[in-house]
């Protein structure tokens, strides 16, 4: 806690096969990328159960910027309160395709793209995450850019905002293919889902409030148990409950 750096302000990784797990990264600073942790060039990396909160990066990555990385796992983190100057007030991932899973996105604050993710030609999965409360320019819960290509799957992205366009929830530009699947857009200011002339969002089996065109959306309130103390669950009279669809990109477990 409470270290600084040019990039990586608690932790850089490099060029290194590693798993980081169960520790509290909090209040670092880098004058570049990467607040809580940089990691670059590694071929198997995971972050796992930790708790990544209150740290800041000049540039991109508040939490923490993955670059270059071939499959990283990002499972099971509480990553808050976390600020980037540019993109990634949570998460800047550049050029990786793997997975980002299970992971509590709350509070974070980017001063351009991707309050809660920032996608930069990635791919991949987004799944079972719940993304609340972020804020940016531009893709308040998450942003795609430069021809990124990540599925967004069972996902619960509530009360994001953004400064432009209508991407509170998700935005879609420079190119890129974005997928939504089975995920909960709700309460997202000023609107759910937004792209550009050149990308497509392609968003099914979802709710989508105020509505989205795409197979098996709906625009209903998903009957959150109180969203006013940050607990989600769903009411078992949600017409989520049993809901969306199941393929081979679905996981077994919500």
């Amino acid at each position: 806690t409470q270290n600084s750096a040019p990039y990586g302000g608690g932790m850089i990784i490099e060029n290194a096969d590693l798993t980081i797990s169960n520790n509290t990264i909090q209040g670092n600073v880098s004058t570049e990328d990467g607040g809580g942790i940089d990691a670059d060039n590694c071929k198997s990396l995971t972050i796992q159960n930790n708790t990544i909160s209150d740290n800041t990066a000049q540039l991109n990555g508040g939490a923490f910027s993955i670059g270059d990385c071939d499959s990283p796992t990002i499972i099971g983190n509480k990553i808050t309160d976390n600020t980037a100057g540019f993109d990634g007030g949570g998460i800047f991932y550049e050029y990786a395709f793997g997975e980002i899973s299970r992971n509590y996105i709350q509070e974070n604050i980017a001063g351009n793209w991707g309050g809660g993710i920032c996608l930069y030609g990635s791919g991949g999965k987004i799944v079972n995450n719940l993304i609340y409360n972020n804020n940016a320019v531009r893709g308040g819960g998450i942003s795609y850019y430069d021809q990124s290509t990540a599925s967004v799957i069972n996902n619960t992205i509530v009360d994001n905002s953004a400064s432009e366009n209508n991407s509170g929830g998700i935005g879609c530009y420079d190119g890129s293919l974005g997928t939504v699947l089975n995920t909960i857009l709700w309460g997202n200011t000023p609107g759910e889902l937004d792209s550009d002339a050149g990308s497509m969002l392609n968003a099914t089996f979802s709710v989508v409030q105020d509505g989205y065109d795409g197979q098996g959306n709906i625009p209903f309130d998903p009957l959150f148990i109180n969203d006013t103390i940050d607990d989600f669950h769903l009411q078992s009279n949600s017409i989520c409950t049993g809901g969306g669809t199941v393929t081979s990109d679905v996981p077994t477990e919500d």
